[in-house]
């Protein structure tokens, strides 16, 4: 039986004494001549993240935080006993969600002064003492100053692990691969890479990002033990505007190559198995369109805005996943949809904006019912995260 928790966070934009917030920020006198125009900014001060006055001045807005927070540390904590009751597995990107059999449960811990990088650790599901650190986010860094670790992924064996780790000043960004091989241990670099999946356990797909531009355009794939040169080029995006990604789909069975820029967007996908690159819907200027593909899925399922500016859901038949052959799953109505998620196999969370004010929504797949959660808040300024349980 499946059940679902929703968070509900609460945020009070302004005081209810009407004082303007930034009240509360010291203003020291400053301006700016911008072509000619003087233009006083008395938070200036505050552009110099790393003087002794902001870092004070950060430290004693954390410690406020956390005295306003302390009426809630009871539930928080009441919260991850729950979650520890239910097992919940917690993964490192994309690549395990759909894995429920993985063999080891994933969660990090933050350290260092004002929490600032983080260690990556696994342990076996049947033990409940003893964990391996898989990535320690300080040590990632070590010989690459002003570089921090992003993100990183472990291959579908779980014995392989690509991290990234970008220096957003420079503009630099590294996959750094590390695995084991008759008896030793092999590291590998991908320069300029942003965008990446694994996928198999001895390959890799990226997109490399171009500073000059500031945009990716090209997909290659990537096979451990070749040189970065040597890489196969399988996409490569002529249009100014546009930027391309990848990410895999739920199923593991296809990787989407999502292009695009803020009007427009197209997603070419694939096929793992074959190895059969295809396109769900060529560009259209204006159309915008996001494709979906669960375990259990026989079909794409795919949010759009084509002929629905509100958008709806629609599914595509996989063979044939043009606009022609949709099928409204979830029809256009008064209700934005914001945006689309995947909760589990069998069920999709939209975020809805109805009258200026955020729902959650769960629909079934198989039947697809409607449950719509309405929170009662006159104030309407508050945010929602949902949480999938399947225990």
């Amino acid at each position: 039986m499946k059940s679902y928790f929703f968070v509900l966070f609460l945020f009070i934009l302004l005081p209810l004494s009407g004082q303007n917030p930034f009240d509360i920020f010291p203003q020291i006198e400053h301006t700016d001549t911008l072509h000619g125009v003087v233009i006083p900014d008395p938070y200036h001060w505050m552009e110099d993240t790393r003087s002794p006055e902001v870092l004070k001045f950060i430290s004693d807005e954390n410690k406020k935080s956390l005295e306003a927070i302390k009426k809630t540390k009871e539930l928080y904590k009441d919260f991850q006993r729950e979650a520890k009751r239910r097992k919940i597995v917690t993964y490192p990107g994309r690549e395990l969600l759909a894995r429920p059999d993985a063999d080891y449960t994933y969660y990090n811990v933050n350290k260092g002064k004002f929490r600032r990088y983080q260690l990556h650790y696994r342990k076996k599901r049947d033990d409940t003492e003893s964990a391996e650190l898989l990535l320690s986010g300080k040590e990632a860094v070590a010989d690459k100053k002003g570089f921090r670790l992003m993100n990183y992924r472990l291959s579908d064996n779980q014995k392989k692990i690509a991290y990234v780790i970008a220096n957003h000043t420079s503009l630099e960004a590294i996959v750094r691969i590390k695995y084991d091989r008759d008896s030793k241990t092999y590291d590998e670099e991908i320069h300029n890479a942003i965008y990446y999946e694994w996928l198999s356990d001895s390959t890799l797909i990226y997109t490399p990002y171009i500073k000059q531009i500031d945009a990716a355009k090209k997909v290659y794939i990537h096979r451990l033990g070749t040189p970065q040169s040597e890489d196969r080029l399988i996409y490569d995006e002529q249009e100014n505007t546009f930027m391309v990604s990848v990410r895999f789909s739920n199923s593991r069975k296809y990787v989407f190559i999502e292009t695009g820029d803020m009007f427009t967007s197209e997603t070419h996908y694939l096929d793992v198995a074959t190895g059969k690159l295809g396109i769900i819907q060529p560009r259209i200027k204006g159309h915008q369109y996001t494709v979906f593909h669960d375990p259990d899925d026989t079909v794409f399922y795919i949010k759009t805005n084509l002929n629905a500016p509100n958008g709806k859901i629609v599914t595509a038949n996989i063979n044939h996943p043009e606009s022609k052959s949709w099928i409204d799953f979830l029809p256009e109505s008064g209700a934005y949809i914001y945006m689309v998620y995947a909760a589990g196999n069998k069920d999709f969370v939209i975020h809805e904006l109805i009258d200026n004010s955020m729902k959650l929504s769960l629909i079934d797949k198989e039947t697809g019912n409607k449950y719509t959660v309405d929170f009662d808040d006159k104030t309407k300024a508050y945010s929602a995260q949902f949480v999938y349980f399947d225990p």
